[in-house]
């Protein structure tokens, strides 16, 4: 975690900087409804409205049921007739309103439709009683907050889009970084002889044509001198002065590591092929290259195949003996809708996402489809465009637990 998110973590649990002046109200009361625990509830546990002739408990009652509204009205402290009351609710959601009627049922007045998820919303509510009316409006909010932009950009929080990705499954295999050995030089001795000047030493570079070694002939006693042919570094040195050679002995090894191979081991059940293209991991350094050989061959040992990539290291940054990583995708999947993965966060028995307008910030229940190392589906709970947060999901969630911007079912 960066010092930032510290930073931000501290300031949600402190309450510095950040502000939820709409958190959510809405608890169970008996009869299985949520309503704001801080205002006065009705025996039916649900919200008062009061106007001069009418008052109305508003309860969300799902016990067994979907979601609904059950609407208790009384006229001065007396239960009334559900049929003789006129009733509508308006509900303005993150991103959409949704209006309500109701129809007469017992001693209540039932929505004609299910109050869906979450239950985060303005409430607009409209009735009469005998030609006089009554309006009410209140907020009743789950899973929202507001966090001033300061503390979003301290804490790292990122913003993006929802929209289209092409998810991928990949193969990780693992290797080691090695020289190319078509591109090692073994230098011996053309003649027996004493080395009578060494020039090079371990990790010289040279040129090809530059002289490593000068060695006097036994049979001639002329001197002759021992060359590269090879650009690279001196990578192995077994060259003495005085010491006496002979054919048989390699008295340098010369490497050019301009271009390297990154050997991986591919085990059954998977494939590759040559041409494919690979991400090699180097010490977290991502780079681009393509299998240039795969053995014919299974080794015998641990049943893998040699997956080879050559990589261009013209600067010698990699460095033979590695231990490295590579990813190959081996299929794509077009999805329409997709968020990070860090987006997704669990707020009550859900998965979701937070959307934003601004600093303001909504748990959104979303259905999740597909995935791969970055990016999740969404197959529903979103819509294309809508903007939602990308990175630093756990700090929005850590402020709404924090203000207490939910409530139980």
């Amino acid at each position: 975690m960066t010092p930032s998110n510290i930073s931000l973590l501290l300031a949600v649990f402190l309450g510095v900087a950040i502000s939820s002046p709409n958190a959510f109200s809405d608890e169970h009361g008996h009869g299985d409804s949520h309503e704001d625990h801080h205002e006065e509830k009705g025996p039916y546990g649900g919200r008062l409205l009061e106007s001069d002739n009418l008052t109305l408990e508003v309860t969300i009652f799902e016990k067994g049921v979907p979601p609904e509204f059950r609407i208790y009205p009384t006229v001065n402290g007396k239960a009334v007739s559900p049929a003789e009351v006129s009733l509508s609710v308006e509900l303005t959601r993150f991103r959409s309103t949704e209006r309500f009627t109701f129809q007469p049922k017992g001693e209540f007045l039932q929505s004609t439709a299910e109050v869906g998820e979450p239950h985060s919303f303005k409430v607009t509510v409209k009735g009469s009683y005998q030609g006089k009316g009554s309006s009410w409006e209140y907020d009743s909010f789950e899973g929202r907050t507001t966090i001033d932009g300061a503390a979003l950009k301290d804490g790292g929080v990122q913003i993006s889009e929802v929209g289209p990705v092409t998810l991928t499954e990949e193969l990780r295999m693992y290797g080691q970084l090695r020289p190319n050995s078509d591109r090692v030089l073994h230098i011996s001795p053309r003649f027996p002889g004493v080395i009578r000047e060494v020039k090079s030493r371990l990790g010289d570079r040279v040129q090809a044509g530059d002289t490593l070694a000068v060695i006097e002939s036994d049979q001639s006693l002329a001197r002759y001198e021992v060359k590269t042919v090879l650009n690279g570094v001196v990578t192995e040195r077994h060259a003495a002065l005085g010491e006496h050679v002979t054919e048989d002995d390699e008295l340098f090894i010369v490497s050019d590591l301009s271009e390297i191979w990154a050997d991986f081991q591919l085990f059954q059940g998977r494939e590759v092929t040559v041409g494919k293209s690979v991400t090699v991991n180097i010490d977290n350094t991502l780079i681009p290259g393509t299998v240039t050989y795969l053995s014919p061959y299974t080794d015998r040992t641990d049943q893998s195949r040699l997956v080879r990539v050559t990589l261009p290291n013209p600067q010698g940054l990699l460095r033979p003996g590695l231990f490295i990583t590579g990813t190959v995708i081996t299929s794509e999947h077009p999805v329409p809708l997709a968020v990070t993965r860090d987006a997704i966060q669990s707020f009550r028995d859900w998965d979701v996402v937070f959307e934003t307008d601004g600093t303001v910030f909504q748990a959104t229940p979303v259905t999740l489809g597909r995935q791969d190392g970055k990016h999740v589906e969404i197959l529903s709970g979103l819509t294309a465009g809508a903007r939602y947060v990308s990175a630093g999901s756990f700090l929005i969630k850590a402020d709404i637990e924090k203000s207490g911007a939910s409530h139980d079912h």
